[in-house]
């Protein structure tokens, strides 16, 4: 060991800073200068300064540190070991010190840091030659060596690369932290913070490559590996990187905005609903079971809803009588409402108290306790979550060549429609090139059927315990084309509505009463009647075996079915061949033989969605304003427009008049005019919703009357449309029906026979039942989705394209599962005993601190 200027020997622990500039007598200490960064200059002290340093909550910290380093050391490696195995290269090595290079500074059993003479007895200097290297040495050879020589340096720089402060408490002038940076230093030292990733750099590095809308592919990904490598960062491999939910409808809202305070979840059976509500943040009192109020009354809570935001349940009273319990009907139209707080008694709790029930005689539609759920669950809470699915054909190229795609996405119904406009709760589901739609979701059916029996386990991170998930299909988003497809509806048959029962050939549609009726809602189609239809389609088809028979009932009755389509050609081959191989069969035979044969066959027979239980296709395909009134009704009375100005050549003085319109309360930050006139065929719904609202106040002069009353009936109508909030819905429902009338008689002014071949006229009255089921309009726009479909395109642009509805899945699984983590969403841990966890706070903190990612993500934090 050196000697100072005074002749003395150095202690253990400490060298004399002539080492490295000679001349000089002054001393550091050899383990804060690991804690500090190996390559800077650090800053000597005197001699006498020495105990000093030694008693300093620095010193003390820094050897708490080393020795816990050294403890996590291994199992820290071995986490690292996967993500840096990627190859074995020859290249020269960069040691760390092991367990034995740690000074032992500090006795084990040494308490009182004050006795410094035992302190320096024990200080230990093997094991630092390796930080005798100088700095230009060290970056010459960083620089020359291999990318896993740097990884290895990074990774030394990581483990010693902390500062601390010196002893009388100044900074050092480089290489030492202030207090908040070496806190975040711990901070991205510890890997917990980082979980599920193994560190920070791997965190960073998948969230890079789960942005939605910035996708990057492989090579442009290893190029910011390198490029990060080449900076000094630490960085793995590519191929190793490789509460805002409603539970219950609303009675009586002050304001509709959501589904919950429409009329939709309303419609469902009430079994079908929330079976449960938690009481006293412990018992679980379920529908259909008895249940004691704090009046000591007997009820039976039917559906459980919300009023005022608070919580109560509409109930049946159950009667005491001699000959036992009565209870007069299990109708919900005879319930009352209770607060739910008024229950102080479940099932379980009267069950050991009051048992055994036994009903009269008397007693109609009792039924079987306990609830069917409570014994699936085995305590564990119910939530049942609407899932709205929206299916369409989908172009997975980015040019103009169409490259086919059935899709698949679903978003949660339970959240507010704020939410749900947002990219980031859109979920893809499923795609494919060669599945139709009907094969698509027969399989996703089954699978969200199969919950009911089989709850998804998951985590109520508001009560901090695990819940059972409950799946149903509230609603089908879609554009007219799908939406028939999916209702079992002939797309362009005389019976032109989906929605229900209007039209006939064209003598009936021009008549006085058909003409009529085309400007009004039709009787409705439900489930019952599509179904019998079916069946009679299939009927006709054992009977006859005429095909064209079948096809003239599709025109007539407005059903075909896609998935019957597909059975009857099998059908009529089937029964030609056995009149030619049974010829003396009779027709009723070879039917009843057809009937055997076809439900013998494995696979579905028509329209799954005709099965689900609480959906109606015809009913729940709601009016979507972007395709009906936007691509619609705006999009006709600008093709007329165009056409008059072009044929007036004063197409100029509009362009200028809309150039200059005032964008103030518009979304569009700019008007794009000459853009919009030279591509009349080429807009989108951002132009033609954009045109709605200024046309009227730049044509008042350009155009005859008829087209100027069209063009201020739209503006009027488009204005009611995108209202995010119904205070009151009946004079809402009033004012949309005049204005809705009144853009359809404009029509008829200037143009009496769109309406007879634009079905999307008349799907604009059905607008009135949808808003009082649903909510406002702007809640059913596919425009979220629309925008999805870009992510897509990008997934399936960089897909290996061998499988690419393999391929896009893996991939969107890996960005749900990114976003969910960085968002705070609890996982299972795979571990045994450590239950449910969230991303290290680290991560978490991430996606809440930084808006770039939060943009990138489609995800639009609480203004809360």
């Amino acid at each position: 060991m050196g000697r100072a200027g005074t002749g003395k020997p150095l202690p253990e622990g400490f060298e004399p800073e002539s080492a490295l500039a000679p001349g000089n007598t002054r001393v550091r200490c050899v383990a804060c200068c690991q804690i500090a960064d190996g390559v800077a200059i650090w800053k000597f002290m005197d001699r006498a300064s020495v105990a000093n340093h030694v008693r300093s909550a620095k010193h003390r910290m820094v050897m708490r540190r080393l020795v816990e380093d050294n403890t996590a050391r291994e199992a820290r490696s071995q986490r690292l070991a996967a993500a840096y195995a990627h190859r074995q290269v020859e290249a020269p090595t960069y040691t760390i010190p092991d367990a034995a290079s740690i000074p032992n500074m500090i006795a084990p059993g040494l308490s009182d840091p004050t006795e410094c003479d035992g302190i320096l007895s024990q200080l230990d200097m093997s094991g630092f030659s390796e930080f005798e290297t100088s700095h230009e040495e060290v970056e010459r050879q960083r620089l020359e060596e291999h990318a896993d020589f740097d990884r290895q340096r990074a990774e030394h720089i990581d483990y010693f690369g902390e500062g601390t402060d010196s002893e009388d408490g100044e900074q050092q002038e480089r290489g030492a932290l202030s207090d908040e940076e070496d806190d975040w230093a711990e901070s991205a030292h510890n890997s917990e913070q980082w979980w599920p990733w193994p560190d920070q750099q791997s965190c960073l590095l998948h969230i890079l490559d789960s942005f939605p809308r910035l996708r990057f592919s492989r090579a442009q990904l290893q190029a910011v590996i390198w490029f990060a490598r080449q900076c000094g960062l630490n960085m793995p491999s590519y191929k190793a990187f490789k509460a805002m939910q409603k539970e219950y409808p609303e009675v009586d809202p002050s304001a509709i905005k959501d589904v919950w305070h429409a009329r939709r979840w309303h419609d469902f059976d009430y079994r079908l609903l929330n079976a449960m509500w938690t009481g006293d943040g412990i018992k679980h009192y379920y529908v259909d079971e008895i249940a004691k109020l704090i009046d000591g009354r007997l009820v039976m809570p039917l559906k459980w809803v919300t009023m005022k935001g608070k919580v109560h349940a509409e109930c049946l009273a159950i009667t005491r009588l001699p000959s036992g319990l009565y209870l007069k009907s299990a109708n919900i139209s005879r319930a009352e409402g209770v607060p739910a707080s008024s229950f102080v008694g479940n099932y379980l709790d009267l069950q050991l108290r009051e048992a055994p029930f036994l009903f009269s005689d008397d007693s109609r539609d009792v039924p079987t306790m306990p609830h069917p759920t409570r014994t699936l669950v085995g305590g564990d809470e119910v939530q049942v979550i609407f899932l709205s699915l929206w299916v369409d054909d989908v172009s997975g190229n980015v040019s103009k060549q169409y490259n086919k795609h059935i899709n698949v996405y679903a978003t949660n119904g339970n959240l507010p429609g704020r939410m749900l406009s947002q990219e980031y709760h859109v979920h893809f589901v499923s795609t494919s090139q060669h599945a139709k739609a009907a094969e698509q979701l027969s399989e996703i059916l089954r699978i969200i059927q199969d919950t009911n029996a089989n709850p998804i386990i998951s985590y109520n991170a508001a009560k901090c315990r695990p819940c059972r998930i409950i799946l149903r299909v509230m609603d089908l988003p879609c554009d007219n084309p799908q939406g028939d497809e999916l209702a079992s509806h002939i797309h362009g048959g005389n019976d032109k509505c989906r929605r229900g029962q209007v039209g006939g050939n064209i003598e009936q549609r021009e008549s006085a009463s058909g003409y009529h009726a085309l400007h009004e809602p039709c009787p409705p189609r439900t489930v019952t009647t599509i179904v019998s239809e079916i069946e009679a389609q299939y009927g006709l088809e054992f009977s006859t075996g005429n095909k064209k028979r079948v096809e003239e009932r599709h025109t007539s009755t407005g059903i075909k079915d896609s998935v019957a389509d597909l059975w009857h050609d099998r059908v009529i081959k089937r029964r030609s061949e056995m009149q030619t191989t049974e010829p003396a069969l009779t027709r009723e035979q070879v039917s009843l033989a057809l009937r055997q044969w076809l439900e013998a066959q494995p696979g579905d027979k028509m329209n799954p969605l005709l099965s689900v239980p609480g959906l109606d296709p015809a009913q729940d395909t709601a009016v979507e304003i972007l395709h009906t009134f936007l691509l619609g009704a705006v999009e006709y009375a600008w093709h007329w427009l165009h056409q008059h100005l072009s044929s007036n050549h004063t197409e100029t003085i509009f362009v200028s008049r809309l150039a200059s319109s005032d964008t103030d309360g518009l979304s569009s930050a700019g008007v794009l005019a000459k853009y919009i006139w030279q591509y009349k065929d080429s807009l989108i719904g951002k132009h033609f919703k954009l045109l709605s609202q200024t046309m009227a106040f730049h044509v008042h002069d350009l155009v005859p009357p008829p087209l100027f009353s069209l063009i201020k009936t739209i503006g009027a109508l488009g204005a009611a449309l995108w209202f995010p909030e119904i205070t009151d819905m009946a004079q809402y429902q009033r004012d949309l029906a005049v204005l809705i009338g009144n853009m359809l008689d404009a029509f008829a002014d200037v143009n009496p026979s769109y309406i007879l071949v634009k079905v999307k006229l008349h799907c604009l009255t059905h607008l009135l039942e949808d808003v009082e089921r649903f909510g406002p309009a702007i809640r059913k726009s596919r425009e979220v989705f629309e925008k999805y479909n870009s992510v897509f395109r990008h997934c399936v642009i960089l897909s290996n394209r061998q499988a690419d509805s393999r391929d896009v899945a893996d991939r969107f699984a890996l960005m749900d599962v990114t976003a969910n983590a960085a968002s705070g969403g609890w996982f299972a841990d795979e571990q045994p005993g450590r239950g449910w966890r969230q991303a290290g706070r680290a991560v978490q903190g991430l996606l809440s601190k930084h808006t770039i990612l939060q943009s990138h993500f489609g995800w639009v934090g609480s203004r809360e």
